[in-house]
């Protein structure tokens, strides 16, 4: 989940002694660079002429859509709750990004 993988990274820089309430706009801002990133990532290796390495852009869309999943999250959580929203947000990730790599498997098949 979103706030596990920033709690990680509080873990990280302050020596195993996260704080106990999540840091939002710090989370958003990684999730920002995060996005722009993988998105990069993904639109370069989509457009390659290679199978593999198109199917391994799949991977850079699963980390941009959960960057983005993470700032949905984090926007709305004053207002909705996160705990239900979080893994909403993962099961929708999930489905987008299973859905591409089943289309792949087919395009596979047909060549």
């Amino acid at each position: 989940s979103a706030a596990g993988g920033w709690r990680g990274v509080e873990a990280l820089l302050f020596g195993g002694k996260a704080a106990l309430e999540i840091k939002t706009w710090p989370m958003v801002a990684v999730a920002m660079i995060g996005l722009v990133g993988n998105g990069y990532l993904h639109h370069y290796l989509k457009s390659s002429h290679a199978k593999d390495v198109r199917t391994q852009s799949l991977h850079f869309l699963d980390d941009f859509l959960t960057c983005g999943g993470v700032i949905i999250v984090a926007i709305c959580s004053p207002w909705l709750v996160a705990e239900r929203l979080d893994p909403l947000v993962a099961i929708i990730v999930a489905a987008l990004v299973g859905g591409r790599a089943l289309a792949q498997v087919a395009e596979h098949e047909h060549d």
